[in-house]
């Protein structure tokens, strides 16, 4: 066993126990890393870290190793409301509970146990990049219950629009939570007017996730797939979000629609799915109902001047 006292590091510090290791308390202005062999880690008082924070309260070797590894973990408890952590946060362990005063930033969290996750501000994960086709490496893959907690803020998105890192405009997103296929208990408490932003490998996981909310807020919760598809928890609401290799409306089309409707937002404004108004010249569409992204609906463009429908809508000459 290992316990430090009070901390006034310039620079980084790394510390290694045989056992049980406690942080002590003050400060590290660089990265700190900080490994247990397997005993639990703790602190006595408030730990202010200005750079990453990687902790390792298993038996095996490195992070990257240890969470591949059958090995042995320790409890992990860095939960004193004074705690700031400035850089990202990655820990392997047991139960984990980590608090932090201001935003708190996730890189991985791998832990067997409960978990909960606190902070004043946000609660962010660190550039979530992904690639179509493939599974994201997750933030978060927690065996036990996971609570998220952020006070002030939101949970995967310090904005309130959803997205991932792959996908292109307003749904780019460099703060998503990547979510394991283990990690299935999931209480999450947020602002109001934020929102919850998760990534995940399929719909289906998100659907089968089990998420306690407060029912208000289940709306404001967000699953997003490497293909861009956008769910929320309610069902409300389903966007299809271009991916940074999605082709655009090309230059001749768009002129035609601005043409046809009057308005340079038309894509983004079907793209929300909401009850909306669209155009400022006729012919215009004046109302969209509902969630656009369940339509059964087909459209094609015959040339500059014909669109094609078919399905669950039609396409409508107003000049005949």
């Amino acid at each position: 066993a290992l316990t430090l006292g009070t901390l006034a590091v310039t620079g980084d510090l790394t510390v290694s126990s045989t056992g049980a290791l406690n942080l002590g308390q003050g400060s590290v202005s660089g990265n700190l890393g900080a490994k247990s062999g397997g005993g639990d880690v703790t602190q006595t008082g408030a730990l202010v870290v200005g750079g990453d924070a990687v902790i390792n309260a298993s038996s095996g070797g490195a992070v990257a190793l240890a969470v591949a590894a059958a090995v042995s973990r320790g409890t992990i408890t860095l939960d004193n409301p004074g705690n700031d952590f400035k850089g990202s946060v990655s820990t392997v362990g047991a139960a984990t509970k980590i608090r932090d005063i201001n935003t708190l930033t996730l890189l991985s969290i791998d832990a067997t146990g409960d978990t909960v996750l606190t902070a004043k501000g946000s609660i962010l994960g660190k550039d979530a990049s992904t690639i179509v086709g493939l599974s994201p490496i997750p933030t978060l893959n927690i065996s036990g219950a996971l609570t998220l907690i952020s006070e002030t803020g939101g949970i995967g998105s310090s904005t309130d629009k959803p997205g991932l890192a792959n996908l292109i405009g307003i749904y780019k997103n460099l703060e998503a939570i990547q979510l394991s296929p283990t990690t299935k208990n999931i209480t999450l408490s947020f602002a109001l007017g934020s929102i919850a932003n998760f990534g995940v490998p399929t719909e289906s996981q998100f659907r089968t996730t089990v998420f306690t909310v407060d029912k208000s807020k289940e709306s404001a919760v967000f699953g997003v797939t490497p293909a861009g598809l956008i769910v929320n928890l309610d069902l409300s609401s389903t966007i299809q979000a271009g991916t940074a290799a999605a082709s655009t409306i090309n230059a001749a089309l768009r002129e035609a629609l601005l043409q046809a409707f009057g308005t340079d937002n038309l894509t983004a404004a079907i793209q929300k799915a909401y009850s909306i108004k669209i155009g400022s010249v006729p012919p215009y569409i004046d109302d969209i109902d509902g969630d656009l992204g369940k339509m059964t609906c087909t459209i094609s463009w015959g040339n500059a001047a014909q669109i094609n429908a078919s399905g669950n809508c039609s396409a409508i000459d107003e000049k005949k």
